[in-house]
């Protein structure tokens, strides 16, 4: 998904679009940690928590095994 750098109409839908997709993949994480809604926990906690991104230098490491 590309993302614009205007601040015109599409810009601003990009932003939503981007905002919407972040809430499913936390609420998903949420779900796969068996989070309930009680329990409270930061979005950056749980990235944290589960990791998914490996950094490039990870990933190249990872490639050449």
């Amino acid at each position: 998904m590309k993302t614009s750098t205007s601040k015109g109409k599409h810009g601003m839908q990009w932003t939503a679009i981007i905002k919407v997709v972040q809430v499913l993949i936390n609420n998903c994480l949420g779900k796969l940690l068996s989070i309930r809604c009680p329990d409270i926990i930061s979005n950056s906690l749980l990235w944290e928590k589960t990791n998914p991104l490996l950094s490039e230098e990870e990933t190249r490491k990872g490639r050449w095994k």
